[in-house]
């Protein structure tokens, strides 16, 4: 980029001032400025680089940050509406968890069974967790579900979860 850059501006130089005018150009403002003048010329492109360096850097960096800055504010957002009891569970989100392949559910599978059989043991593991779980959150009076079958289309079930949102914030 740095080198496309003085070549741009000493093909403009040499056009303006023409090839003779673009080489006296270096014995100005005197003759024993000639030296420094090429080594400017030189360090012209090198300057340029190391600044272009800098500012992708330095975006990176920004980004880096406002990344960071931007999943700490979303984490601490989500948790608040999970600790007001605003959540929605679908029996899809919680086919398969963690606990699919904790070392109880995997005690169960022999290393001698067959792969469909490993996969069919750790799908009715994890679907016996996921009932448990949402035992123990049906327990919970502030939490809220929504069943998504139960209404006629999207649009309902956003009115219905917008308003229940704005009741907590209300709160």
């Amino acid at each position: 980029w740095a080198v496309m850059v003085s070549v741009v501006i000493w093909y403009n130089n040499i056009k303006n001032n023409g090839f003779v005018g673009w080489l006296k150009g270096f014995t100005e403002p005197v003759v024993v400025m000639t030296p420094m003048n090429i080594i400017s010329e030189i360090a012209q492109p090198v300057s340029m680089a190391f600044r272009h360096f800098g500012n992708v850097a330095g975006g990176g960096v920004i980004t880096s940050i406002l990344y960071t800055a931007l999943t700490a504010i979303s984490t601490l957002v989500l948790n608040l509406i999970a600790s007001s009891g605003v959540a929605a569970v679908t029996a899809s989100t919680v086919e398969i968890t963690p606990a699919a392949f904790s070392k109880p559910t995997l005690t169960h599978v022999d290393i001698a069974t067959g792969l469909q059989e490993a996969v069919a043991k750790i799908q009715q593991n994890s679907r016996h967790f996921a009932k448990r779980q949402l035992t123990w959150y049906r327990r919970m009076p502030y939490i809220h579900w929504y069943q998504p079958e139960l209404y006629k289309n999207t649009g309902m079930l956003a009115d219905n979860l917008l308003w229940d949102v704005q009741r907590w914030i209300n709160k």
